[in-house]
């Protein structure tokens, strides 16, 4: 496979509707990453995608948590459902923002509850 990308930048290759989890870049571990975003390459008539999500405190010990984020896009519609955090451990983010390539951005308030974002518009198939 051929592609094309400008000098320095390589080509990122993604499954289409798979939410990618991707944080602010850091310039060390003990910053505060905000926000976590998930970014989504939406393409309709494609299978609706997962991403998985594992966080701790990065010492290696203690609380864990997990999420997911399932994407589908129809004709006119793109909907991300992103799930309860399960575990004990609390992020200490104040954000999530879910990313829509071509589309648009969404922030919304972490809460750790179940969240869905649904836009209506039409994507490229």
């Amino acid at each position: 496979m051929l592609a094309h990308a400008p000098l320095g930048r390589p080509a990122l290759y993604a499954r289409a509707n798979t939410p990618i989890p991707l944080w602010p870049e850091r310039r060390h571990t003990g910053e505060r990453p905000d926000p976590l975003t998930w970014r989504v390459f939406p393409a309709a008539g494609a299978a609706p995608g997962e991403g998985a999500l594992y966080e701790d405190a990065g010492d290696g010990y203690g609380e864990h948590a997990r999420r997911t984020a399932r994407a589908e896009a129809t004709g006119d519609a793109v909907v991300v459902r992103i799930s309860e955090r399960s575990g004990g451990y609390v992020p200490e983010r104040a954000r999530v923002r879910v990313e829509l390539h071509g589309i648009g951005a969404v922030d919304l308030d972490e809460s750790g509850d179940a969240q869905v974002v649904e836009r209506k518009t039409t994507v490229d198939t």
